[in-house]
């Protein structure tokens, strides 16, 4: 048996498995005469047990959960935290003082005031009602696991914990599947030093649509249909661009459709069926709720989506102009980061074209497209936080990361603009 190599050893030096070593272990085993039991103890065969990549996930969680909630506490003690939800007063019930505060209630601002007014009061065109703009899988959970309002705060802060936990677990099996094991290993720790990463552990669902994203592409990759199912429709009822992944997955079956033709194998088979509910999961999960919308709740989620706000498409680079503009003329320097962000990821999307399976493009450049063409309450809203969600340009700077000069700057130079946005945000500015 192979002893199990240090999983964070490219995190500190930034570069790959030395050579004549696997992502497994030392490629010529274990040293002659020492017991396998004897060099992992019994944590050693305790976390052997344990699924592959769940010590790192929760360890980055951790270290995420404890640095930002340290931030929130210095800009609590330091006087300048906004009160939870400040404005609506059918949410004046969380915490807004004492050790709860910085935990849990200042994380409360903007869309996650939504997300809350529906897992406390549900769905409704009344005043303190919630938007049907605001998909339901993370309210609906969270107020299951509450069971009373007050537990609202601790059940959402669960839900994303557990959420980001499976996110970066897909995320390693994945990677390391298309790619290595140390750039898995890199990618998690990009998305959790990531300038918006404060959004995976406050009430937003980027921390659920990113497991569900991840979870799609496992079992699309390997063809395990079921577990793309499943992702698929939590990803369709937690945000709208959901949908989108029927467009990786569609490929993904066609490839092997194609590959059994190639093959000389019958094209089609029985478990073939599963899938096709793989391609059209997200699709049907967004329909039904936008029917539900409308017959049940009285408001569709489209009458909705427009009082937020018309969308209406703009050239890109007329976007990319206004929301630099807008951040310089209004002294927002969150939406300079949004503009430096896309334009980073579009390279990066175009970077990893050749070098990752062509469904993860398909999976970003939709993505991207809506981000940049949109004109909404202000030029590239957002983005940086919707940015969160596109996996595979994390990998393409996890691949620049075997360059232990890249992987020290990015990691330095991201995590102190987490720490800004994440300030701004505790003050009650809309970042990301």
């Amino acid at each position: 048996m192979r002893p199990m190599p240090d999983p964070y050893a490219c995190l500190v030096s930034g570069g790959d498995t030395p050579a004549g070593v696997t992502d497994e272990g030392p490629a010529r085993g274990p040293a002659a005469g020492t017991p396998a039991g004897a060099r992992g103890g019994r944590a050693g065969r305790i976390t052997g047990r344990l699924p592959d990549g769940l010590t790192d996930a929760v360890w980055l969680w951790l270290l995420l959960r404890v640095g930002l909630t340290m931030i929130a506490a210095f800009v609590v003690v330091w006087g300048q935290a906004s009160p939870p939800c400040a404005s609506d007063a059918p949410l004046a019930w969380l915490p807004h003082d004492g050790p709860a505060f910085p935990l849990l209630g200042a994380w409360h601002h903007w869309d996650a005031c939504w997300y809350t007014t529906i897992a406390s009061s549900g769905y409704g065109v009344g005043d303190g009602m919630g938007s049907t703009n605001l998909f339901p899988f993370l309210p609906l959970v969270a107020s299951a696991l509450a069971g009373v309002n007050g537990n609202l705060p601790i059940a959402f802060a669960a839900v994303n914990g557990v959420a980001l936990v499976v996110a970066l677990m897909g995320l390693t099996r994945l990677v390391t599947r298309d790619v290595d094991r140390a750039t898995a290993q890199r990618t998690s720790l990009y998305v959790v030093v990531f300038p918006a990463a404060f959004f995976l552990i406050g009430p937003f669902t980027e921390a659920i649509f990113l497991a569900a994203a991840a979870w799609t592409f496992v079992g699309a990759r390997e063809r395990r249909w079921e577990l793309a199912v499943i992702g698929g429709v939590v990803a369709g009822l937690t945000r709208p661009v959901g949908i989108l992944l029927m467009l990786p997955v569609a490929w993904e079956a066609a490839m092997m459709v194609w590959d059994r033709r190639r093959a000389g194998s019958p094209l089609l088979r029985r478990g073939d069926v599963l899938a096709a509910l793989a391609v059209i999961g997200p699709g049907l999960a967004y329909a039904g709720y936008v029917a539900w919308t409308a017959v049940v709740v009285g408001q569709s989620y489209f009458d909705a989506h427009l009082a937020w706000g018309e969308h209406h498409l703009a050239p890109p680079w007329e976007q990319l102009a206004a929301g630099i503009a807008y951040g310089l003329d209004h002294a927002k320097p969150a939406q300079l980061v949004n503009a430096g962000v896309w334009i980073l990821f579009a390279a990066l999307t175009l970077a990893g074209f050749r070098r990752l399976p062509l469904s993860y493009t398909l999976f970003v450049i939709p993505q991207l497209v809506l981000a940049v063409t949109q004109e909404t309450v202000w030029p590239l809203m957002s983005t940086s936080r919707y940015m969160l969600a596109l996996f595979p340009c994390f990998v393409v700077l996890a691949i620049a990361g075997r360059s232990p000069r890249f992987h020290t700057t990015w990691v330095v130079l991201s995590t102190l603009l987490l720490g800004f946005l994440t300030i701004l945000f505790i003050e009650g500015w809309m970042v990301g």
